[in-house]
C-alpha cells in the first residue's frame, strides 16, 4: 500500500493509483501462473499472502490450491484423504464431491469383509451416513444367510422370527421353519414312517401305508385298516376304516363296512362321526368328497344328484347336478371339481360349466375340460387357478376369467394345462414344443421336451427324453430321465432322477421347499438348494 507522499510523486509522473493496482494484479496473476506451471503449493501460499488485497489473484491461487489438493486426494483414493480435504478446504468447490467420495470409500473400506458384523458395525457407528440404509439391508440379508440359513434349526428359526416379526426375511424364515417341521413319509423295507425336514426320523416305520400330514394328523394303515396318528406318532383315531382320506377343513372322508354294506361318512379330528349321516357305496367310488374352501361335494342318496354341503352338513348348493359313469371308470376321474377361488366345475342335464357358492352358473353350455395326463395328479376336474379356468368347446380351447369372459385363447393345434404358480404349459403339435405362458397369455419360454409337469414353488419337473419304461409304484426304475427347470428354462440342479407320477408325494413336486424323487432308485428328499435332506439306504428296485 502506497503512502500519500508516494502516491503524489507517482501521480506527478502520470501514474495513477488505478494503474498501480492493474500492474499489481498482472504481477499477481503472473505469479499464480508460475506456481501452477511449477505445481508449487508453497508458491501459491506466498502469492496469497503478498497479494491479499487483490481478490482475483487470491481466488485464482486458491482454486489452484484446491485443484492440486483434490488431485492429490484422488491419487491416494482413501476415505482419509478425502476427509482431510473437505475438513481443510470446506469452501472448495470440490468439497461436496470429496464428501461423497469419502462416504463411498468409508462404506467400501469398513465393509470389505462382506460379513454381517461389518455391516452392523457400520450402520451403528455411522448413523448419519447416506449408506446407512444400504448397510442395514445388507446386514439383514447376510445375517440371515450366514447365521440363520447356513445352519437352520427350528430353535434358531423360531428365535429369528420372534425377534424380527416384520423383517425382510421373516417370511422366508417362516417357510423354512414350516419345511423343517414338515413330516415326510418314508419307506424302509415294507413299512412306512416319517422324517422331519432335517432328515431325522420322527416316527419309526411301522405302517403298511401312510398319507401326508394335514391339520396335524396323517392317515396310516395297519393290518389292512386305516386310522390316524398325530405328529408324535400317537394313534389318535383307531385303525378301523377300510378306506380313508386326509383331513381338510377339520373333516376327513372314510369308509367302513357296516350292516348294510360299505358306508362312507365324515369324521372330525377326534374321530367322531359328523352330521349323523352315512352314505352307502359299493366301494368303486366315493359318494362324498373332501372339504375344500368350506364346501364338499356329496351324492344325494335319493336323487343320485350332486350337491355341496357346508361344514355343518347342510346343503349350501342343492343336489341338482349330474354324475356320469366317468366317476366309476378305470381312471377314476370325477366330472366335477372342488370350489377354487369361489367357483366349481359341474355338469347338469343341459350343459356344463362353473357355478358360484350359491349354485348359480357363471357360465354354462356345451363345454368340456381337456383331458389331462397323470402329471396333474387329481381325480377331479379343475376350477380356477390364478384367476383363470381352462375350458374346451367345439370352436377351440380357452381360459375364462372370474367374470366368465374369455381371457386367453389357445391357438388351433395347441393343447394347454391349468395355471399353476402363475404360469401354464401349452403344447404345439406343429413343432412338438412346450410353451410356457403367463396369466396375460404372453409366452415366456419355449422348449423341446417329452413331458412337462406343472410348476410348484418356481420349479417344474420335465422329461427331455422318453423313459425306457413307465415307472409304477413298485416297478423297477429305468435310467433317470427327469430334471428340474426354472421359469427361464434353465436346469436348476446338476442331477437327474425318476419320479412316481401316480404317487402324491413321490412325484417331484416341491412342497414347503422339499420334493421327493427317486435318485439312483432310492427314495430321496431334496430341498430347493439341491441338497439331499434324506435318502433311503435301500434301492426301490429290490421291492
Amino acid at each position: 500500500t502506497l503512502t500519500t507522499r508516494e502516491a503524489n510523486q507517482l501521480q506527478k509522473l502520470g501514474i495513477t493509483p488505478m494503474e498501480i493496482q492493474r500492474q499489481k494484479k498482472q504481477i499477481g496473476l503472473h505469479a499464480v501462473q508460475q506456481a501452477i506451471q511449477a505445481k508449487d503449493l508453497a508458491a501459491a501460499d506466498r502469492v496469497i499472502a503478498r497479494f491479499a488485497t487483490l481478490p482475483d489473484v487470491v481466488q485464482k491461487a486458491t482454486e489452484f490450491k484446491h485443484e492440486a489438493a483434490f488431485d492429490e486426494a484422488n491419487r491416494a483414493n482413501t476415505y482419509q484423504a478425502f476427509q482431510n480435504f473437505f475438513v481443510k478446504y470446506p469452501q472448495a468447490k470440490q468439497a461436496e464431491e470429496a464428501r461423497e467420495k469419502y462416504e463411498q470409500l468409508l462404506f467400501k473400506s469398513l465393509t470389505a469383509d462382506n460379513n454381517w458384523q461389518a455391516y452392523e458395525n457400520f450402520y451403528k457407528n455411522y448413523p448419519k451416513s447416506p449408506y446407512r440404509d444400504r448397510a442395514i439391508k445388507l446386514y439383514e440379508r447376510l445375517y440371515f444367510e450366514q447365521q440363520i440359513k447356513a445352519s437352520p434349526t427350528p430353535e434358531i428359526l423360531g428365535k429369528y422370527i420372534r425377534e424380527n416379526p416384520s423383517g425382510m426375511y421373516t417370511a422366508e424364515a417362516k417357510a423354512m421353519l414350516e419345511s423343517l417341521e414338515s413330516l415326510l413319509p418314508i419307506r424302509i423295507g415294507e413299512t412306512w414312517g416319517f422324517v422331519n425336514g432335517s432328515g431325522k426320523t420322527v416316527i419309526q416305520p411301522a405302517y403298511e401305508r401312510v398319507g401326508t400330514f394335514s391339520q396335524g394328523l396323517a392317515r396310516v394303515r395297519r393290518n389292512g385298516k386305516w386310522g390316524y396318528i398325530d405328529t408324535k406318532g400317537k394313534l389318535v383315531i383307531p385303525t378301523v376304516y377300510d378306506m380313508a382320506r386326509d383331513f381338510n377343513t377339520g373333516a376327513a372322508t372314510v369308509m367302513r363296512r357296516g350292516r348294510k354294506g360299505l358306508e362312507a361318512f365324515y369324521i372330525d379330528l377326534a374321530g367322531n362321526t359328523l352330521f349323523g349321516k352315512t352314505y352307502l357305496t359299493d366301494g368303486s367310488y366315493w359318494p362324498i368328497h373332501s372339504f375344500k374352501n368350506g364346501l364338499a361335494a356329496v351324492e344325494d342318496a335319493a336323487s343320485k344328484k350332486l350337491g355341496f354341503i357346508d361344514t355343518k352338513g347342510n346343503y349350501a348348493v342343492a343336489p341338482i347336478f349330474s354324475f356320469t359313469d366317468s366317476r366309476r371308470n378305470a381312471t377314476g376321474v370325477y366330472p366335477f371339481s372342488a370350489f377354487e377361488q369361489g367357483y366349481a366345475w359341474v355338469r347338469s342335464d343341459d350343459g356344463a360349466g362353473l357355478i358360484d357358492t350359491k349354485g348359480v352358473f357363471l357360465l354354462k353350455g356345451s363345454y368340456a375340460q381337456p383331458a389331462l395326463d397323470s402329471t396333474v395328479l387329481s381325480p377331479y376336474y379343475y376350477s380356477f387357478s390364478d384367476g383363470l379356468c381352462l375350458i374346451e368347446e367345439s370352436s377351440g380351447t380357452f381360459y375364462v376369467n372370474q367374470l366368465g369372459k374369455k381371457s386367453i385363447t389357445i391357438p388351433v393345434g395347441f393343447t394347454a394345462t391349468p395355471f399353476a404358480d402363475s404360469v401354464a404349459w401349452t403344447h404345439s403339435k406343429y413343432d412338438n414344443k412346450y410353451y410356457l405362458i403367463d396369466t396375460q397369455g404372453r409366452t415366456i419360454l419355449n422348449m423341446a421336451a417329452y413331458k412337462v409337469h406343472p410348476f410348484r414353488e418356481g420349479r417344474a419337473v420335465i422329461q427331455k427324453e422318453p423313459p425306457a419304461k413307465r415307472v409304477y409304484f413298485y416297478d423297477q426304475t429305468p435310467e433317470p430321465t427327469y430334471s428340474y427347470v426354472d421359469k427361464e428354462g434353465r436346469s436348476v440342479y446338476d442331477f437327474k432322477f425318476d419320479i412316481l407320477a401316480e404317487n402324491p408325494f413321490n412325484n417331484g413336486a416341491f412342497r414347503n421347499g422339499i420334493a421327493c424323487i427317486l435318485m439312483d432308485g432310492k427314495q430321496t428328499y431334496v430341498n430347493k438348494e439341491g441338497r439331499i435332506v434324506w435318502q433311503s439306504a435301500e434301492n426301490w428296485n429290490d421291492h
